[in-house]
């Protein structure tokens, strides 16, 4: 995780493993806007370089003036790999791509394993360019399959050919295993339980 600062370049992380942060001067950064959550390749090229010189501050092994060195090179070679532009038939292929995505969450949303990098694969992309095709949407693609699988889930409810059948069934039918994460996020979404929707809905 890198952000940017006022402060003088410095590396930390927390108790939970292979979590990191690197905090760098403004200055140190290409001009203009900076892509956000943006993953960046770790087993070759410039990721590579900067995982290793962030693992050799991290370490211990180091004296501080090394480190120091050592985080600026890292600074430099992470600035380079965000300024990496995005190639222009990748840009061109986004506007069907998300299309493709959007469809592809459509058919699958029911299955429990739907997730970027299964929906990458059947599309024959990288995870990161679906990423950076849902930036430029409404919602990221989290959001997206969430709100997908609610609003099914809502019709479900509020069907009465459906009345006899079990909340837990229909949260489980529209992909969300863990049901009181569905509850939770229904409420939130709707204002109401699945229960109290379910209610109202066919008292009418």
């Amino acid at each position: 995780m890198s952000g940017v600062t006022s402060r003088p370049l410095w590396f930390g992380r927390d108790e939970r493993p292979l979590f990191g942060w690197l905090h760098l001067p403004a200055d140190a950064l290409p001009d203009g806007p900076l892509p956000t959550a943006t993953r960046i390749a770790t087993t070759a090229g410039l990721g590579a370089a900067v995982r290793h010189a962030l693992l050799a501050i991290d370490s211990g092994r180091l004296a501080a003036p090394s480190a120091a060195r050592v985080a600026a090179h890292a600074s430099g070679l992470l600035a380079i790999a965000l300024a990496e532009p995005v190639p222009e038939e990748r840009v061109r292929a986004k506007p069907g791509l998300l299309a493709a995505a959007l469809e592809d969450i459509e058919e699958h949303m029911s299955d429990v394993d739907l997730s970027p990098r299964r929906t990458a694969e059947r599309l024959g992309v990288s995870v990161r360019l679906l990423h950076q095709v849902f930036a430029g949407h409404e919602c990221s693609y989290g959001r997206t399959v969430r709100g997908r699988r609610l609003e099914q889930a809502r019709r479900d409810l509020t069907d009465p050919r459906q009345a006899g059948r079990r909340i837990i069934d229909i949260a489980i039918a529209n992909g969300f295993i863990d049901v009181t994460h569905f509850h939770r996020v229904f409420r939130e979404t709707y204002g109401q339980t699945p229960a109290q929707c379910r209610r109202d809905a066919l008292a009418d």
